[in-house]
């Protein structure tokens, strides 16, 4: 008698073993990850390989939105070649002496 889980994307590790293929088989089926769980704590994720391709490729690739928050917080400074480290630092010390930071 297989051991009941209560969510049906969680497994226990045994049961991961025992019946590895029926797990294999329906993550490629469903597209749906499969957690594993030993001693009750998640340690393992079972995906398609699709789901992982895609996994990859999202965190191998910025986020249109954090690239663009970037774009807005630098503004039209962003693609400037001329700007170097030597001028990031000149500008930061001149900014930095018209506006002293005081301690509230």
């Amino acid at each position: 008698m297989s051991q009941h889980t209560p969510d049906p994307h969680t497994v226990s590790a045994t049961e991961a073993k025992n019946r590895f293929g029926t797990m294999l088989r329906r993550v490629a089926r469903d597209d749906t990850p499969l957690i594993v769980e030993r001693g009750g704590k998640p340690v393992a994720v079972l995906m398609s390989f699709a789901t992982y391709e895609a996994t990859q490729q999202a965190r191998a690739t910025p986020s249109r939105s954090r690239l663009q928050r970037a774009r807005e917080a630098i503004g039209m400074w962003a693609d400037r070649e001329e700007i170097q480290d030597d001028w990031l630092r000149r500008s930061r010390e001149q900014w930095s002496s018209r506006w002293p930071i005081e301690d509230g």
